[in-house]
């Protein structure tokens, strides 16, 4: 019997672009929902923080094998802008399986993340609507006997943001990935179109996933996130998995964000905002 095989993906990394184009921007960026991530940072000396729950399923089936995964998990992050171009983050996560392969139930539980790592952003345009990064992430082994991984795995991504207007907010992700079990890398993308519908409600559609082994496993979600205040932000969305014209992957999440300073930043000036 063949071993079943699912994608546990980096949690709580996505950006989604504001109303504000700054550096430091008026309004927190959203952390998730989507897997796409801005180059932008969250500001210096600045923490922003944030948990998403989700929920979904998986289910597989041929000749030797007819299997059924159900699963929740949690995730949380904490990022802190060192500068205007420096983060340093920590993520960490659980999560709860239950399979079902040939009429048989099995379970694991635990945490399946935590991971360390570093965006710097390289440049912004004189206009600030395009932006390029590079993020590196190390997620740390043996956390879990359930979840195993028996070495550091690297994630390593560039980030490149476009605006061409100020309510509309494109990203593209490209990188590798290691699982910390096998010593062969993914390939991993992520493409993403978000649009402001009004002051405080925005939505955005995504498409993202790994290739490996020459086949390209690809996600679809699309959501919504709204701008409870400043510096506090709410979001859901849901998606599916496909390969090939077969889906085999069905997900929802939803969670927050928040952001706060430890210095007074009303009168800072960075790229522009703040105008009052």
């Amino acid at each position: 019997m063949r071993r079943i095989s699912y994608l546990i993906v980096l949690p709580a990394l996505s950006f989604i672009v504001n109303t504000a184009n700054a550096q430091f921007a008026e309004e927190v960026r959203a952390l998730r929902p989507g897997q796409s991530v801005t180059p932008r940072t969250v500001g210096e000396s600045c923490f922003q923080l944030g948990v998403t729950g989700e929920t979904g399923w998986s289910e597989k089936s041929d000749d030797a094998v007819d299997s059924y995964n159900k699963y929740q998990s949690a995730t949380g992050y904490l990022y802190f802008g060192i500068s205007h171009r420096l983060d340093v983050q920590a993520l960490g996560g659980m999560r709860n399986d239950k399979f079902l392969v040939n009429g048989v139930d099995s379970r694991v539980s635990g945490w399946n993340l935590a991971a360390v790592g570093l965006k710097y952003n390289i440049f912004n345009t004189t206009s600030n609507n395009f932006a390029l990064g590079l993020q590196a992430l190390a997620k740390i082994p043996n956390i879990s006997s359930d979840y195993p991984a028996d070495k550091v795995a690297p994630r390593v991504s560039l980030l490149a943001e476009y605006n061409p207007a100020g309510q509309v907010s494109l990203l593209a992700n490209v990188g590798i990935d290691y699982d910390g079990v096998s010593n062969d890398p993914k390939g991993i993308y992520g493409f993403q179109s978000a649009f402001m519908l009004n002051d405080w409600l925005g939505s955005f559609i995504e498409t993202y996933g790994t290739y490996q082994y020459r086949v390209f496993y690809n996600h679809i979600d699309l959501g919504v996130f709204a701008h409870v205040a400043h510096h506090f932000m709410i979001h859901a969305s849901c998606g599916m998995g496909v390969i090939g014209n077969r889906q085999d992957e069905g997900f929802f999440a939803a969670g927050l964000a928040y952001r706060f300073s430890t210095i007074s930043n009303r009168h800072r000036w960075i790229y522009g905002e703040y105008k009052d």
